[in-house]
């Protein structure tokens, strides 16, 4: 690993939220060289935090393919990275969980032993928020909301909790879910992170 992106991975490491995430995201992932905005993407990052200066140094001693394989591989291993420690925020946990699949998340689950009870229970929230977010986050237009999708939702809830939240559980149960209250975006990652939380 070249020095700017360890130096890169320090300061990564201790910056809260999944900005830098995102950004490789939308600039770099299936992008071509010719279609990367170099100054775009250093742009979206404050120039105090030295991170602009590093990637611009690796970029100019780099090749694209390296910088871009790089820069993904480098973001996936942070990602990775924070997950597993269970000094992690709650907050910081849902913005990575986009990043992951339900598959690794899932194994996550079982990497921790259940008397690991600071893992374990960051583990259950981090898998929860997967399942719940386009539920209670996303915009009905883009998700599927049939009752088989709200029970298994139901259940999987049920069954990784110790007190399942009588809201959520009020709004997965098809009998009684309003989605009028779900289309209206009456819920924030706020509420839901405390919901979870709660539960746990």
């Amino acid at each position: 690993m070249s020095n700017e992106l360890a130096d890169l991975k320090r300061i990564l490491l201790k910056t809260p939220g999944a900005h830098f995430h995102y950004c490789v995201e939308r600039y770099l992932k299936g992008v071509s060289k010719s279609d990367f905005k170099k100054d775009m993407f250093l742009g979206e990052f404050e120039p105090d935090s030295g991170i602009p200066v590093l990637l611009s140094r690796f970029f100019s001693k780099s090749n694209y393919s390296v910088f871009k394989s790089s820069l993904l591989n480098l973001s996936t291993d942070v990602i990775h990275t924070k997950l597993m420690n269970p000094r992690t925020s709650y907050k910081d946990l849902s913005e990575l969980s986009w990043f992951v699949s339900k598959k690794y998340l899932q194994d996550l689950l079982r990497f921790f032993d259940a008397d690991d009870l600071s893992g374990s229970k960051k583990a259950r929230f981090i898998f929860l928020f997967k399942i719940l977010e386009p539920i209670f986050l996303f915009p009905l237009s883009s998700v599927s909301l049939t009752p088989h999708t709200l029970q298994r939702a139901k259940a999987t809830f049920i069954g990784y909790t110790c007190k399942p939240s009588a809201t959520i559980l009020k709004y997965l149960d098809n009998a009684t879910i309003d989605l009028q209250c779900l289309a209206n975006n009456e819920f924030d990652d706020t509420w839901l992170i405390r919901e979870i939380r709660k539960s746990l």
